[in-house]
């Protein structure tokens, strides 16, 4: 487990990594700070890998997400 701290606005946040997180139709899984593969996006195909995320415009998503072969 790794455990961040983020100076945002003059505030602590931590985070436990891997985290689920949204901005509007995308959804990461971030396996760290700034890095992490989009799981659901209407513009980025899935799996898409990035170590650049500006992490300010993410929250945390709070649903359930199933993975499925066809």
């Amino acid at each position: 487990m790794v455990e961040v701290k983020v100076n945002k606005e003059q505030s602590i946040i931590e985070m436990e990594y891997p985290i689920i997180m949204f901005c509007n139709s995308l959804i990461v899984l971030f396996n760290k700070h700034e890095c992490g593969t989009v799981l659901r996006a209407n513009y980025l195909p899935a799996g898409y890998y990035s170590d650049d995320w500006d992490m300010s415009i993410f929250e945390d998503f709070k649903g359930e997400i199933t993975l499925k072969n066809n």
